[in-house]
Formats: structure tokens, C-alpha cells, sequence
């Protein structure tokens, strides 16, 4: 069928304009498939790939900050062993610029790390951020309820301007949405932040207008 937005597809345009609509106004799949008589299995599929392109679209843009475009990005390999907290979601860190977030999930382990600094900033210790950790602005632990702040290692590094509350702004958006979802696995939560990110990032434009633009110039594989 032709469909100028997705390669190979097997609904046409206009259902998949309605897909993206309805995705862009934060609709559930429960939702959609009910408004475009779609199955239900098949606008997940359709959400999921639409978020794995999201995905793509974020790492475009963040490969323009410093610790991307410097190849200093963390290695999983040197990544502590320690098993991930029971019933955790994810920690990630986060980086800001120009009012725009970035986000980047950590490996297994560091909750427990998180946890020391958290409980030795609470008695007042100065605790020692990790080296890998020094490039984030803040790194999040949502199940925790946890966001610990990285201040620069050097006078010469500054925070770039409205860092702080751009960073607290985020954290409070990705809360309220990932923590009221039905989160499925590390992958899942791995699209739902970014999807965020996404949503964040482009919060005064029009999301729906912004994706049929994208995937009419890279069409959805």
C-alpha cells in the first residue's frame, strides 16, 4: 500500500496520520486503535517503531554536545558489577544545553552508587562523584524518588545558562509520566525516556506537524 511515511506499509496515509495524531495528544494504544479501527497489536507495533525513530532523532541531536561530539560517552564494559536494585526503573544521567535535555541510561550497579552519594550528602560529607559521572549535569533515579545534582569539577566549567531549572523541570516531566506507566522491561523504559526527551525538547512546536515532516523526509523503516 502506498504511504509516503512508512516504507513497505500495510495501512495507508491517513491512518497513519492518525496514528501520529493521536500519538502527539499522548493517547494510550487502547485509544487509538478504538479512533482509527485499527487492532490493537498493530498500533503498538506502529507506537513502537514510531519511538525506536524518536530514538534515532534525540541521538542526532545530542551527538552535538560536548561529551558526545568528544567520543567520551561511558564504556558498559568498565561499568560496575553490582546487581540492579530490586524492582528498580532505570538510572540515567542527564545532560543540558541551551534548555534542552539529554538522556542517557547507566548500567547495573548504580543505584547502590547513587544511594552512597545521596546518603553522604545527607550528613552534610562532600561526596566523590564517579569519574564516568562528571560529564552529566544530574543524574535521576525515578523509583527512588532520587536526583542528585553534579556541580562542575572546575571553576572553568560552567553550567550553561537556565541549566538548573531546565534540569529540574525535566525531572518533574519524565516523573509524572514514567512512573504512572506500565513500564515493561529496561527496553521499554528505554523508549519512554527518550520519548520524553523528545517531547520535552520540543515542547513549543507541534509535535504532530514535526513527525509528519520527519518521517515524510525519513520514512518509518
Amino acid at each position: 500500500m502506498k504511504n509516503k511515511y512508512v516504507k513497505r506499509s500495510k495501512i495507508s496515509e491517513a491512518k497513519f496520520r492518525k496514528i501520529i495524531m493521536y500519538f502527539a495528544l499522548e493517547l494510550d494504544s487502547q485509544k487509538i486503535a478504538t479512533l482509527t479501527s485499527l487492532n490493537r497489536n498493530t498500533v503498538n507495533r506502529y507506537l513502537n517503531r514510531i519511538r525506536s525513530q524518536i530514538v534515532t532523532l534525540c541521538e542526532d541531536q545530542a551527538s552535538k554536545i560536548p561529551h558526545y561530539a568528544t567520543g567520551q560517552q561511558v564504556n558498559p564494559a568498565h561499568a560496575p558489577s553490582l546487581p540492579a536494585a530490586p524492582d528498580s526503573l532505570p538510572v540515567f544521567g542527564i545532560q543540558s544545553l541551551n534548555t534542552h535535555i539529554y538522556t542517557e541510561i547507566l548500567p547495573n550497579g548504580v543505584h547502590q552508587k547513587l544511594r552512597r552519594l545521596i546518603q553522604r550528602r545527607q550528613k552534610n560529607e562532600t561526596p566523590s562523584v564517579p569519574k564516568d559521572w562528571r560529564h552529566y549535569d544530574g543524574i535521576v533515579d525515578l523509583k527512588s524518588r532520587w536526583h542528585y545534582r553534579i556541580h562542575p569539577a572546575s571553576k572553568e566549567e560552567h553550567a550553561a545558562p537556565g541549566t538548573p531549572d531546565t534540569i529540574e523541570e525535566f525531572v518533574g516531566f519524565a516523573r509524572k509520566r514514567l512512573t504512572t506507566l506500565n513500564l515493561n522491561g529496561a527496553d521499554h523504559f528505554s523508549l519512554l525516556l527518550k520519548e520524553c526527551e523528545f517531547r520535552f525538547n520540543n515542547r513549543e512546536e507541534n509535535i504532530y506537524q514535526l513527525l509528519l515532516k520527519f518521517f515524510r523526509e525519513t520514512p518509518l523503516a
